[in-house]
């Protein structure tokens, strides 16, 4: 059995400076090989402060000089794509940041990509590598609370500067984001694409449900990028849900994520912070599922990095897979499009033709 997992950083900005990067340094069983990013000074900066000697400007070069095991894609989310498939079809593993894609049909490419090449494509839904998240998605899919008929979430944050452009965050490891999520060429969007799409994911990885159909309206309050997003959404197999958030939460906490399950035979509630879930049943039981031990991070950044390596060296299973990515990628690009057309009701089917 391997063990050492060889792996590269593909984008060096805030979020890989914050965290990817210096997970990997951490991990007594990951090599970090290299960095790659196409801004100059963004990739010095962060070779610098990590003391990371091998850096390339391209994807390209990174394959063409080094043997590796995985990828770590971190680049801005129109980026993810491109890098994404030329990582899977050299035969890596391959982490992609939320979200998967923008475009539902590039999401079932490197799905299958990663299919016909044996490899594990994994999306950083940090919640759903928690271990109380596996249980409730046992649960659920296991059909022990009935049929699923309803479902509401919610995800708000306080990240009005990001979505302004402001390179504001504190504290910082090397540096902010700047101004990529402001702009929609790269972003995608905004609220939605940056942060509804964190319990999106979390409510499909769950459920194992497909969305058929949605209608969505968002708001840019001023912004080049959606601030408020609601959305109603039709599920195979008849479930409705809803899915809203807004990206200037005031106070704290800085976030407020709301999932509830709601089946024939009881319900799944979902909550942080601080972090809840607790499973009804029509008989009144309740099972209350420890989040995590006590000295656990409440936001488990690592998790994905650190799965990605458990991958890699056979020691364990995708803990989120891409293919939830990729159906999070289609109910977003229907909401977006929907959206764009005052709620027009978007067909997922529309997606592919």
């Amino acid at each position: 059995m391997r063990n050492q997992a060889r792996i590269a950083v593909i984008g060096a900005g805030w979020w890989a400076t914050e965290w990817h990067i210096p997970t990997l340094l951490a991990h007594p069983q990951a090599e970090l090989v290299a960095l790659v990013d196409t801004n100059p000074a963004r990739l010095a900066q962060a070779a610098q402060h990590y003391q990371v000697t091998r850096t390339y400007a391209s994807v390209d070069a990174l394959l063409a000089a080094e043997t590796l095991d995985g990828a770590v894609v971190v680049t801005n989310h129109a980026a993810h794509y491109a890098v994404a498939k030329q990582c899977l079809a050299h035969d890596l593993h391959v982490l992609v940041e939320k979200p998967l894609v923008l475009d539902a049909r590039h999401g079932q490419e490197l799905v299958e990509l990663a299919q016909a090449r044996g490899k594990e494509l994994l999306v950083g839904y940090t919640w759903n590598f928690l271990p109380f998240v596996a249980r409730a998605s046992e649960v659920v899919r296991a059909g022990a609370l009935g049929a699923i008929q309803a479902i509401h979430c919610q995800y708000n944050s306080n990240i009005l500067g990001f979505l302004q452009g402001v390179d504001a965050h504190q504290p910082r490891k090397v540096h902010g984001p700047g101004s990529a999520y402001a702009d929609p060429t790269r972003s995608g969007g905004g609220h939605g694409h940056t942060q509804l799409t964190h319990v999106i994911g979390l409510l499909l990885h769950i459920t194992g449900l497909r969305a058929e159909q949605v209608s969505a309206l968002m708001a840019n309050h001023g912004l080049s990028v959606d601030l408020v997003d609601v959305l109603a959404v039709r599920f195979a197999g008849g479930a409705l849900g809803t899915a809203s958030g807004v990206g200037n939460l005031a106070g704290a906490p800085a976030v407020r994520l709301r999932l509830d399950i709601y089946c024939e035979a009881g319900r799944l509630e979902l909550a942080a912070y601080p972090i809840q879930c607790t499973l009804h049943t029509a008989d009144g039981n309740i099972e209350e599922l420890t989040p995590q031990p006590e000295d656990a991070p409440p936001y488990p950044a690592a998790a994905p990095v650190n799965n990605l390596v458990d991958v890699i060296l056979g020691r364990a299973a995708n803990a989120s897979p891409g293919e939830v990515g990729w159906r999070a990628a289609e109910l977003l690009d229907a909401a977006y499009r929907s959206a764009a057309q005052v709620g027009r009701p978007v067909l997922i089917e529309e997606l592919y033709t």
